[in-house]
């Protein structure tokens, strides 16, 4: 018999009366952010898909990337953790990257937006975020805890680049920041991953 993974988000998830709770979320300069899994099971060692939610719980309109990646090199990051019952870590994120990623995220066009989405108070944007989960292929049947860490560098021109592209193009936007890109770092709710039996077989 194969396994498979059942992801139910937590707070619909009854673990017994000895469950812990989850910390709650906070957000950081207006922003909040939400995982949950796009369907409610998946095979053993099968791609791991989530939507991705972003709250603007702040008083002013904010930009944040169109895009988020689980890479080190990506500018909008959110990695993520898994962490079987017994409090063991089964995938972790590699370490940031000591310099920028090489992009440039400023906009040719100001209102015809590329990079990034504005997001007005009270305003969500929802994307999806494909993690692959091959360290669980050999899971043992039982309980497994996912948190996503979101990051934005922020406004970046040419990063470690050298000579790169379009710098000294005079149909970039003058200034570095619109003063509303959103740079910095923060943890997503938890999720709960549930690994049973079943008689499919895992796809790779």
């Amino acid at each position: 018999m194969k396994n498979f993974i059942c992801i139910v988000v937590t707070s619909f998830f009854v673990l017994g009366a000895t469950a812990q709770q989850p910390p709650p979320i906070k957000y950081y300069r207006g922003l909040e952010v939400h995982i949950a899994p796009t369907k409610v099971s998946y095979d053993q060692g099968e791609t791991l898909k989530f939507r991705v939610e972003f709250h603007n719980e702040g008083p002013r309109s904010i930009r944040i990337g169109k895009s988020v990646a689980t890479g080190t090199e990506a500018p909008f990051r959110l990695s993520i953790k898994i962490i079987d019952s017994h409090g063991h870590l089964i995938l972790g994120p590699p370490p940031d990257r000591a310099e920028l990623p090489c992009v440039d995220l400023r906009e040719r066009v100001p209102h015809d937006l590329v990079f990034w989405v504005d997001l007005a108070p009270g305003a969500t944007f929802a994307t999806n975020l494909i993690v692959a989960s091959r360290s669980l292929q050999n899971a043992n049947p039982g309980l497994y805890k996912i948190r996503g860490h979101y990051r934005s560098y922020g406004m970046i021109i040419g990063g470690h680049c050298i000579d790169f592209p379009g710098t000294q193009d005079d149909t970039l936007l003058n200034g570095t920041s619109t003063g509303a890109e959103w740079k910095g770092e923060l943890d997503t709710n938890e999720v709960t991953i549930h690994i049973a039996n079943s008689t499919k077989s895992p796809s790779y």
